[in-house]
């Protein structure tokens, strides 16, 4: 496989499981910190890579970037189906999907920077709400 890079925030929950799965698929790939709390992933730079600005975002070496977690995921099962991130079970499979979709739509979002700036401008009560 060619070497990517990942575009990612170290405290993100969604780019830690993608640095997850690339060590399982064993891919090399160069990881760029994109600051989540000054900003950066609304930069012109990050837009064009990832047009919703969020992280993480996977580049190929010939320039093609996915981003968003689960369709990495999906794509590294397609492209390097061993070792496999999936049951091959059709059922299991589907169970899997199940709890990621449980994580990644319904748990997720209130931990995200933006909601939680919608709560309010104070660290103090964005944690309390998150309690």
């Amino acid at each position: 496989m060619q070497r990517c890079t990942l575009y990612q925030y170290w405290r993100s929950t969604s780019s830690w499981r993608v640095r997850w799965a690339l060590a399982i698929k064993g891919v090399a790939f160069e990881s760029i910190p994109v600051n989540l709390l000054t900003g950066e992933q609304s930069s012109a730079e990050n837009q064009a890579r990832s047009p919703i600005g969020r992280v993480p975002t996977l580049v190929l070496e010939d320039g093609r970037a996915l981003g968003e977690s689960v369709a990495i995921f999906e794509w590294l099962e397609e492209t390097i189906p061993t070792p496999a991130l999936y049951p091959r079970d059709p059922w299991q499979r589907a169970r899997t999907r199940q709890l990621v979709e449980i994580v990644n739509a319904a748990v997720q979002p209130f931990q995200n920077i933006s909601v939680m700036k919608k709560i309010s401008p104070e660290s103090a009560e964005q944690r309390a709400w998150g309690a």
